[in-house]
């Protein structure tokens, strides 16, 4: 088992993981993060969920970014999908599919671009789920992300209608503040992660009226 433990630490060391990151990854996504490593052209630096056992942070030294196989003057959205195609799964996303764009900014004073998106399961949005794609040119330097791992297999489709959850949303309003011409807003399906098992729900804006 000795030499084995010392791969393992090995592995550790090169990636600036706690223990609990070799532990809690999954060996497939283990995979994609070493070609995150050998992409960058230099050391990976991962900070770990304690909650999926994902990266939640990445970032590489400076002077490196993690090249990706698009050119620099594709779109940032599209260079931002290219690279959660070829790394998604160490972030706990399948691939570029599983996530919308929620907006684009830069380039900055830095000639940096950030894109935002949001982690989606079957097209449903997950809620507290979001990344954070910093790109320069052709490459990414740094990446921010809370994903929900473990949903794969969940049912999306809701048990209670669009219309019934305003229906009740409407009732409870009425019932706890005697607002009777409440107006909530649309209802956005999304999958709720719990505790025990992930679920869909039917969050609304605040009533007016």
């Amino acid at each position: 088992m000795r030499p084995v433990a010392v791969l393992l630490s090995l592995f550790v060391w090169m990636f600036g993981a706690e223990p609990s990151w070799a532990r809690g990854l999954s060996p497939a996504a283990g995979t994609v993060a070493g070609a995150l490593e050998r992409a960058a052209g230099g050391p990976v630096k991962l900070r770990i969920s304690r909650t999926t056992g994902a990266p939640s942070f990445l970032s590489v030294g400076a002077g490196h970014s993690i090249n990706l196989d698009i050119a620099a003057s594709a779109r940032a959205e599209d260079r931002a999908r290219r690279f959660l195609q070829s790394y998604g799964q160490a972030l706990g996303l399948p691939g570029a599919s599983e996530v919308t764009v929620l907006g684009v900014n830069g380039p900055d004073v830095a000639g940096m671009e950030h894109v935002r998106l949001q982690h989606t399961y079957r097209g449903v949005p997950v809620r507290g789920g979001q990344l954070t794609v910093h790109l320069r040119g052709a490459g990414v330097t740094a990446v921010h992300a809370r994903t929900v791992t473990d949903i794969a297999g969940i049912d999306v489709t809701p048990t209670v209608s669009a219309a019934d959850a305003v229906a009740a949303a409407r009732a409870l309003v009425a019932e706890q503040y005697a607002a009777t011409d409440a107006a909530p807003g649309a209802p956005q399906l999304e999958l709720f992660p719990t505790s025990s098992s992930p679920t869909t729900s039917w969050p609304m804006n605040g009533p007016t009226g």
